[in-house]
């Protein structure tokens, strides 16, 4: 038996014992926060805490949150977490680094300010493609959004005597974005070459180019280009750009960058003068977001040299609405066009009703303005309902299409109405609760018959047999199926037997052998051509066997089951592979295609490529047994290294015309933080062939686009493209 003490009762102490444990458990807000985020002294000489105000003196090492930072002295205050650091600091977190001798930090804004300093900008701080930190030093504040420095040195150079480096008044610094540097001095070692009042370099992929372009075409002839930035003394940017062409005269324009959108002109104004004019606008209205560009383009030289053209696009979108305009127009001395589409959107919920509306209305016009007179005019309304509700066991949808002319159409016709159709699809888990999912569609509803041009009923029920699949040890055997039986109301009916069926046995986790089975029939007649399908009876064999331990074979090919009364050959094309990868350096493979139907070796392709850290070497070359010629033979070399040159060389050979259709060769000289780049591109097809020279100083750091390696429409050159690393 045991005694309560005077004035307590066994559960008052009880209670009480419990009262006294939840007080020395931690607090909520001591168990929010990880271990790794909570403020931490690591050493000090000196060291006073007054509440949330702390101080440290001597040799002082701390941590807060992902912060690390040695100082002097510092002191701060752990509930604002601001905290102003005293000499000799260095402080780092994973996207920042600063050394200086005064650093204030403000980690709940994740903000910093730093005088006579230096910071490193990691590339995951910068955003975008940036490829290496960007260093600057001098006196500054920013936060991840925007940096903004002054009286600053700026490089991508992480001596402490950088080659070169960019000293300027501000410097402003937008992630992802752009860094803007006025009063800009560029210095190379202890001298500086030139100063211009401002610069903007890109940290986005627009990758403008700001050195000039130098060339020849056979459009423009000889050409100097050139594109430099404008201080707007805000946040927007402008570039000029001046074209000397001794085909085409002078070229002006500008590209004009702000918040909500872009602007960009450019006129030619030689003897064929032309403008082009292409803008970009979006911005919230009225609860709504509102966008809208234009493309204007008058005589355009490269692309429609006798025509004037005008495309107009704009929307405004509220929740649930959308209203789409779209315009273009196209004219020349004898012709002119109009097309124009208005189209309104609506969705919504309604007493568990998914609805989705769209009407529009579609106008185009056509005529002749010289000679013989010719004149269309046709505008027409569409109509498009949707509402879909969900059950338990089914979703039942209503769909209503139909489009409407306005104006008088000739022979005016639409196949694709729908007035109305009703559908309900569910499958076998949902109504049976089965393992194996079989989906089933019931439709009803009226089309059009498009060769009568009348209004056809229709009932349809089709299921459809998703992927079964079973394995027993290496083999897989796995098969689909589909029936479609659909009735029309001019007394014709229509059902559809399909499926496949795949069986496979794995050698190896990377070879097998293949067998796959294909079958399609219709049977009946369907008045609609959307609902017709062809016939298909056919198998095919895949094998990837292993031949030795870097040499793979592949074999494939197909049997036409179908009868054929022309005596057509049923065996379709046989595709023959062989592979050999030694390592992760080399890799070569032969591919041939024999046609069975003309009996030839239509082609055999052959490609073999090399890589050794930044030294690639690749060889393709395709054989035409048509023709009996080589018709392709592609050889490229890459990273070849002599010292701190590096040289490169594609030559892409035509074997039909005996010739060279591009080669190109690039010579890169390194120079620790930037690169010297003469690029050298002859191209004899295609559009805008000829010969191009370009020499680039390169910021290894920024982003930047080489032309090597890429054809006159932008298009990726190389060996045949088979494989790569």
């Amino acid at each position: 038996m045991v005694a309560a003490l005077p004035g307590f009762t066994l559960a008052q102490w009880a209670s009480l014992g419990k009262a006294v444990e939840r007080a020395m458990q931690p607090t909520p807000t001591q168990q929010a926060v990880p271990e790794d985020q909570r403020f931490q002294v690591i050493s000090a000489a000196e060291m006073t805490r007054d509440g949330d105000e702390v101080r440290a003196d001597g040799g002082v090492k701390f941590r807060f949150r992902e912060y690390k930072v040695t100082c002097d002295r510092m002191e701060g205050n752990v509930r604002t977490e601001v905290f102003r650091m005293y000499g000799n600091v260095q402080l780092r977190s994973t996207d920042l680094s600063v050394t200086g001798e005064f650093v204030q930090l403000d980690a709940k804004a994740k903000s910093v300010k730093f005088r006579s300093s230096r910071g490193e900008l990691s590339p995951n701080l910068l955003k975008g493609p940036a490829q290496a930190p960007l260093y600057v030093r001098g006196n500054g504040e920013g936060t991840e959004q925007r940096f903004i420095l002054s009286d600053t040195g700026v490089t991508t150079c992480e001596l402490d005597h950088p080659h070169w480096e960019i000293r300027a008044k501000t410097v402003d610094v937008r992630p992802n974005d752009v860094v803007v540097l006025r009063g800009a001095s560029f210095r190379i070692g202890n001298r500086t070459l030139f100063t211009i009042p401002y610069l903007s370099l890109p940290l986005n992929e627009s990758l403008p180019r700001y050195l000039p372009e130098v060339g020849s075409s056979p459009d423009e002839g000889y050409f100097i280009k050139t594109r430099f930035g404008l201080d707007t003394r805000g946040l927007d940017l402008l570039d000029a750009k001046v074209d000397l062409m001794t085909r085409r005269g002078v070229g002006l324009g500008a590209d004009y960058r702000y918040a909500l959108g872009t602007l960009a002109a450019y006129g030619l104004l030689g003897n064929e003068r032309s403008v082009q004019i292409n803008q970009e606008h979006r911005q919230r209205l009225l609860g709504g977001q509102f966008e809208i560009a234009n493309n204007y383009s008058r005589r355009n030289y490269l692309t429609s040299p006798q025509n004037t053209t005008w495309n107009l696009r704009t929307s405004y979108a509220v929740p649930g609405a959308r209203l789409n305009i779209n315009r273009g127009t196209n004219e020349s001395d004898t012709f002119r066009s109009e097309n124009q589409n208005t189209t309104l959107q609506l969705n919504g919920t309604v007493s568990d009703w998914q609805l989705s509306a769209t009407g529009g209305l579609n106008q185009s016009l056509s005529r002749s303005t010289a000679g013989t007179q010719f004149r269309s005019d046709r505008r027409v309304a569409e109509v498009r309902t949707r509402a879909v509700r969900q059950f338990d066991d089914l979703d039942l949808e209503l769909l209503y299409d139909r489009t409407i002319p306005v104006s008088e159409v000739v022979g005016f016709f639409n196949s694709s109405d729908q007035t109305p159709l009703v559908q309900v699809r569910s499958d076998t888990k949902r109504l049976l609760g089965w393992g194996e999912n079989l989906n089933l569609l019931f439709s009803v509803g009226e089309l059009v018959d498009p060769a009568r041009r009348r209004p056809i009923s229709r009932f349809l029920f089709e299921s459809l047999l998703n992927r079964w699949t079973t394995q027993h040890g290496r083999a897989r055997v796995s098969a689909t199926g589909r029936f479609r039986q659909s009735m029309y109301s001019d007394d014709t009916a229509q059902f559809v037997l399909g499926g496949t069926m795949n069986a496979e046995y794995r050698l190896t986790p990377t070879e097998s052998i293949q067998l796959n089975y294909s079958y399609l029939r219709p049977q009946g007649f369907t008045p609609l051509s959307n609902d017709r399908v062809g016939r298909t009876d056919s198998a095919s064999l895949e094998m990837n066997i292993p031949v030795a331990p870097a040499l793979r074979a592949g074999f494939g090919t197909g049997y036409d089951l179908v009868d054929r009364p022309d005596k057509v050959t049923p065996w379709q094309t046989v595709v023959s592979r062989l592979e050999y990868q030694p390592g992760n350096s080399l890799k070569a493979s032969v591919i041939s295609t024999y046609d069975p139907f003309n009996q030839i070796w239509q082609s055999v392709r052959t490609e073999a490529n090399y890589q050794e850290g930044d030294l690639r070497l690749s060889v393709g070359a395709r054989y035409d047994g048509t023709r009996h010629t080589w018709g392709t033979v592609n050889v490229l070399a890459d990273g070849l290294r002599w010292g701190n040159l590096g040289v490169s060389a594609l030559w892409n050979y035509n074997g039909y015309t005996r010739e060279l259709d591009s080669q190109q060769y690039a010579l890169i000289y390194d120079m620790h933080c930037t690169e010297a780049i003469l690029n050298w591109t002859e191209n004899r097809t295609g559009f805008r062939n000829g010969r191009f020279i370009e020499f680039t100083i390169r910021v290894k750091a920024l982003p930047f686009r080489n032309i090597f390696g890429t054809g006159s429409r932008g298009q990726q050159l190389g060996s045949l493209g088979g494989f790569g690393f």
